[in-house]
Order: structure tokens, then sequence, then C-alpha cells
């Protein structure tokens, strides 16, 4: 097959709950399972984040994956769904899987995937743990498709869970309650990996709170993490001015998007970042210099166009303004801006080790 008849496979022959809601639907994690032991569980062979949540999902595991590849890791990214092109699901280092990459791969894999009855979702999932394993990258960024608990993704143990927030979608599927929902994404919750919560709420938070519990897992709310203490709107940018709770330090970050919400994402982010960076720190790595590099006045082309990173002041914490660009169907997709301290964020295979409890 050439890469439009791979593209009409699997767009017309797997069930994509994009396209055919609710009967395109596959809960479950045996097929996707057992898919991934046929091709030899390529999923194990490097460092994941797992981001589920309602909203602001895809904006956060861009940003962690940005601040991941410009601290020099070989980094993977797997979003949902595309917008134009079909391999914008699939990234390493901000580079979209070769269009040779996914004609190989249905065509050597075509009859299990048959086999099997994978979704559509279930096959992308594994195509994108295929392709960061042959690439050799040492962390992907992962993000949920529906749910959480039984989403194809939820075979990889992360060393940090992010849950954006919670929301009232997809009833049908995930529960009719916040809480009934709640639970379904709490699914991604793994023995011993902290969870970071974007927003609290009354109405959930025990739901996290009890499922943390039983897996012996930190739940840190960001918004315990950082509080936003001013933001306005100045021309095409929004400035926000964050505060870092633990020592009341204060920063600066703007970004050309509108919207009030975004003070929760760029919370999200920055509690997401200093987790990680906090967690390796702590286990004891010797390699400073790669996060820290990361922030000094680098340009670069993030999934969404280009960034740059400005320090704000002579201390070790910087802030980052993310760019704006604009696809073939007219709408401006951007980056949300985000913060980290200069904290050491080395994964080595010994400080992961350390922080999955091994």
């Amino acid at each position: 097959m050439n890469y439009n008849q791979t593209l009409e496979f699997l767009f017309q022959s797997l069930p994509a709950f994009e396209t055919q809601g609710a009967t395109g639907y596959k809960p479950g994690l045996e097929r996707i399972s057992a898919f991934c032991r046929h091709i030899g569980n390529p999923q194990r062979n490097f460092f994941t984040i797992h981001v589920a949540g309602t909203n602001g999902k895809g904006s956060v595991a861009h940003i962690i994956a940005s601040v991941l590849q410009q601290a020099g890791y070989h980094t993977g990214l797997f979003t949902s769904p595309h917008l134009v092109d079909f391999r914008e699901r699939i990234r390493v280092d901000g580079e979209m899987i070769p269009k040779q990459k996914v004609v190989n791969f249905v065509d050597k894999h075509h009859d299990k995937m048959v086999e099997l009855g994978l979704s559509f979702f279930e096959m992308t999932a594994a195509m994108a743990f295929d392709y960061f394993a042959q690439s050799d990258v040492e962390v992907a960024v992962i993000e949920t498709g529906l749910g959480g608990r039984l989403d194809a993704t939820n075979i990889i143990v992360p060393i940090l869970s992010v849950i954006t927030n919670i929301g009232l979608e997809h009833t049908a599927l995930l529960g009719d309650t916040l809480p009934k929902i709640a639970r379904e994404k709490a699914g991604i919750i793994k023995k011993s990996i902290p969870v970071i919560i974007g927003e609290a709420d009354p109405r959930y938070n025990e739901v996290f709170e009890q499922v943390a519990a039983a897996n012996k897992s930190r739940v840190i709310y960001a918004e315990k993490e950082f509080v936003c203490e001013e933001h306005h709107t100045e021309g095409d940018y929004q400035h926000f001015r964050l505060r870092r709770t633990r020592d009341n330090h204060e920063f600066d970050a703007e970004l050309d998007l509108k919207g009030d919400y975004q003070v929760r994402n760029i919370v999200t982010a920055s509690a997401a970042v200093k987790a990680l960076a906090a967690g390796i720190q702590k286990a004891g790595s010797t390699d400073s210099e790669k996060l820290i590099a990361a922030f000094k006045g680098l340009q670069f082309s993030s999934p969404f166009g280009p960034a740059v990173f400005r320090p704000l002041d002579n201390q070790s914490t910087l802030g980052i303004y993310v760019g704006r660009t604009t696809i073939k169907d007219g709408k401006g997709m951007m980056v949300d801006a985000s913060y980290i301290d200069g904290s050491k964020l080395q994964p080595t295979d010994t400080v992961i080790a350390k922080l999955r409890g091994e």
C-alpha cells in the first residue's frame, strides 16, 4: 500500500470514536496489550509522562514535551486528534512521523490488527509506541484519548501522571457525574507514581485521594504549588504574574492566547514540570546542566510554531514566551506559556529507577 491507501485502510477499516462515536469506542486494555506483546512491548523502552483530563491536556502535553526537548532529551509526543495531517499525532522532537513509517507499520502488522479487531486509536497508540522505540527516544509524553482507566494508552507505567481537570463529557461512556468521570480518569494513577491535579474541586477531590492512597501515590494539587496573582491583556498578549507558594517567589509569563482559562493551563504545566524537577533532583542526579541550558534564550520550533525562552531576572527563575502559528484550516493554534526554576531535571536510568521505587 502507498500512504494514501494506508490512511484509507486506517480510517475506513478500523473503528474510530472520532468519526463513529460510541460505536467506534472500544474500552479495555486486552486488545492493545495483546498487540503490543506481539510487537515486542515497545512502550517499555522509554520513560513516559501520562496526561489526561477534560480540557487543556493537549496544551500541557506539548509544554512538557517542549521543555524536555529543549533540555536535550530525545522526546516523543503522542496526542489526538489531528487537525490536518494524521501524522500530527506522533512526533519525535517536534517532527511528525514520516509517511513511510506509517506505511511500513501497517503493512507489517495489518493482519494482526484485523485479527485482534483493534480500534483506530489502539492502532495509532501502538504505532506511536513502536515509532518512539525505533527512534530511541528517552522520554515520551502521552496524552490519553478518552477517559483514562480503560484508555489504550494506559498500558504505560509513567514517571509522572497529570490530570488537568474534570468536566461532564462523554457521559454515556464515562459516567453521568463528575465523581464517576473523575474515577475513570484517575485510572492513570499508578503505584508510587506522583499525580498532578490541575484543578481541585470538592466534588471529586476525594476520588483522586482514594485512588492515590490505594496506590501509595502522592497527590499534588497545582493550585497549591502556584498562584496567578494578576493577569492582563496588552495588545495581542496576555501577561501573567505567578507566585510559587513554597517561597513566595514571583515571576512573569506572557502568551498570545486569549481567555482567562489560560491561567489554569499555565499553573498546571508549571506544577508538572516542577514535580519532575524536584523528584529527579531529590533522587540525586549529578548532571545539572541540561535543563538549565534549555532556558538560556534558546529559540526553537515547538509543535505549534516558534517559541522563545527568555530569562526574566538574574535568579534561576525563568519565564517562557511561546509563539503562535496558523495551520491550513485558518485556525490559530497556540501553546501556552510555562515556567520552571533552576532545579535539576536529569532523567538518567538511576534517577528514573528511584522515582519508580525500583
